[in-house]
């Protein structure tokens, strides 16, 4: 995961800059979507990066992905830590409404990710997921051809970074002419997702 070791010591950097974080290099906390393989390896660069910072990194994770619930308990834990800075990849507009009182009494944010309706944060660090959805729409249309049938697996309603992919995947897939004859949330159940693509399996591509 280059880029995403790239973009958060991009981001740890820039919120080294802040005028708020000149007493805040004891601790940043970082509040992942979930404990997922993905969000592992962003923690990874996240301690390389403060390492090389000397600062420190208290991170803790929802289990499952757009718990919002999980992760406003998650931001109170990481600041009673003694973090003065936080790093989230918020699940929920209700994320941000918290994320502003933190601002007022001096607590810098930035965003990884996903961003969400408000102000709060100060900065965003994200991939263009519009654009990967595009480019996944368009390598698989390259590799099949026009007219074959394919599937998308969706992660969960109001998750900003996973929509723009699959809107993105979605209009480069029906440009090239790909038919998305399976299109259904299903979450980050493995066996869920298992026991889908074996039913569908005989009418893909």
């Amino acid at each position: 995961m280059p880029r995403v070791l790239s973009f958060v010591c991009l981001l740890l950097t820039a919120a080294l800059l802040l005028p708020e974080m000149a007493m805040a290099r004891d601790c940043i906390g970082l509040i992942p979507a979930s404990t997922s393989a993905f969000w592992t390896d962003l923690e990874v660069g996240a301690r390389r990066s403060a390492d090389d910072l000397q600062m420190d990194i208290y991170t803790r994770a929802p289990t499952n992905e757009g718990s919002v619930d999980v992760q406003l308990q998650l931001i109170e834990r990481v600041l009673a830590h003694g973090c003065k800075a936080l790093i989230i990849a918020p699940a929920g507009e209700a994320i941000d409404a918290r994320v502003v009182a933190r601002r007022e009494q001096g607590v810098p944010t930035v965003y990884v990710d996903r961003s969400v309706a408000g102000e709060g944060a100060y900065a965003l660090v994200a991939t263009d997921n519009f654009l990967a959805g595009q480019l996944a729409g368009q390598q698989l249309a390259e590799q099949l051809g026009a007219g074959k049938r394919v599937a998308l697996l969706r992660l969960q309603p109001g998750l900003q970074s996973t929509q723009e992919r699959e809107r993105g995947f979605l209009l480069a897939a029906h440009a090239a002419g790909l038919q998305v004859v399976f299109d259904d949330y299903l979450g980050a159940d493995r066996q869920r997702m298992v026991a889908a693509l074996t039913r569908m399996l005989p009418e893909l591509d």
